[in-house]
């Protein structure tokens, strides 16, 4: 779209931008996404489950805390109140890769 709409085109660094880059209003977002989930069989879910899903993948691959929150444009400490369970998995990799590291020198 970009390309068609040439000069026209207004780059708001948004996810979701109509034809010309102008922000999509977010109740046409829930009803397209609605669409789209439906068409392919997946029975619930919203675009704010997807955020959760990625903040989830994220944590758990090991994703830093605050690479996380600024991805999602949130403050950190609201991802850690949310998410905190999901990082007890992280304690023992972080304890493994200090104990590696000291027993590298």
């Amino acid at each position: 779209m970009r390309d068609f709409a040439g000069p026209a085109y207004a780059d708001r660094d948004l996810v979701f931008c109509d034809p010309i880059g102008g922000a999509i209003w977010p109740q046409r977002l829930t009803e397209r996404f609605a669409e789209h989930r439906k068409a392919v069989g997946i029975q619930t879910g919203s675009l704010h489950t997807l955020r959760h899903t990625v903040a989830t993948l994220a944590l758990t691959q090991g994703v830093p805390v605050h690479i996380v929150s600024a991805r999602l444009g949130d403050d950190p400490k609201t991802i850690l109140a949310t998410y905190a369970h999901l990082l007890p998995q992280s304690d023992e990799l972080a304890a493994e890769r200090i104990a590696g590291a000291l027993a590298a020198t």
